[in-house]
């Protein structure tokens, strides 16, 4: 049996769910950004990495961001997908708790 989870706590797990999505969504860019930015005679030696081997990170970052959305991004107080909108839902479609 769960308990039902108070207003304040939905919007904060979401405030969290959100930052994590972010982040690592910038994480994501960064390292296509890198990937394709290092393209100089030296881009074997840049950080130690190949652009081959940051291209293919950054992708796997991509793939990570992606299953954290498909299995995490979920209403906090009904655990339902909460509807379109991504990061700039206000609040879940289901249930109608608020997000922010």
């Amino acid at each position: 049996m769960s308990k039902k989870l108070s207003e304040q706590e939905v919007i904060d797990k979401m405030k969290n769910k959100k930052a994590l999505v972010s982040l690592l969504f910038l994480i994501a860019v960064f390292l296509l950004i890198l990937a394709n930015e290092v393209k100089t005679a030296l881009s074997d030696l840049v950080i130690g990495l190949s652009n081959f081997y940051l291209f293919y990170i950054s992708l796997f970052s991509a793939a990570i961001l992606l299953l954290i959305i498909v299995f995490s991004w979920h209403c906090p107080a009904c655990k339902i997908y909460p509807g379109r909108g991504g990061l700039f839902l206000s609040h879940c479609k289901q249930c109608n708790a608020k997000f922010k």
